[in-house]
């Protein structure tokens, strides 16, 4: 299947109803990029659309991904959110002048690390997909910058078979 600019008008991108940030913000960029690029707005959406192109978790976690197309539909599915990112930097990086995809499926391995940059976009994800303002907050966050943890933080438990666990306190 050879989607072109023109036919990327009528597409959606959807993702899952509880999708962590993570995979909010790849689909943002992805939404981004193609809006950049090709002057083409693809709606954000939860549910399934006639046309779309699908970012989704497989029920067995891996660092796997696979791009293809399915029907009216492209599907950038992986195991783990790491992996639908790489498959997402891959897609975008795909990108030719005139076709936005071009019916070559690939998949590869994600690289286990998440290297882009929020640019600030982030925020506009707050509001939700709806548009609803979400009021999200950081309420606790640890950066474990040391070489020990932070005793004012962390402590020790005991567990069951008397090994020691960190806990929150």
């Amino acid at each position: 299947m050879i989607i072109t600019k023109d036919i990327l008008s009528s597409y959606s991108i959807i993702i899952p109803e509880n999708a962590c940030f993570d995979i909010r913000l790849d689909a943002f960029k992805l939404q981004k990029t193609i809006s950049e690029k090709y002057g083409v707005t693809c709606p954000i959406v939860t549910e399934k659309c006639e046309k779309a192109i699908v970012i989704k978790l497989d029920d067995e976690v891996s660092t796997d991904y696979c791009v293809a197309t399915n029907g009216n539909s492209i599907e950038i599915s992986g195991g783990h959110f790491v992996a639908i990112h790489d498959a997402v930097k891959e897609l975008i990086s795909r990108m030719g002048d005139e076709c936005f995809f071009d019916g070559q499926e690939f998949s590869g391995e994600a690289d286990v690390k998440i290297d882009w940059q929020d640019d600030g976009s982030a925020e506009e994800l707050l509001t939700g997909i709806a548009g609803e303002k979400k009021n999200y907050r950081l309420v606790w966050n640890d950066e474990f910058d040391g070489t020990e943890l932070d005793r004012t933080k962390w402590d020790y438990r005991l567990s069951m078979m008397g090994k020691r666990h960190p806990a929150w306190t």
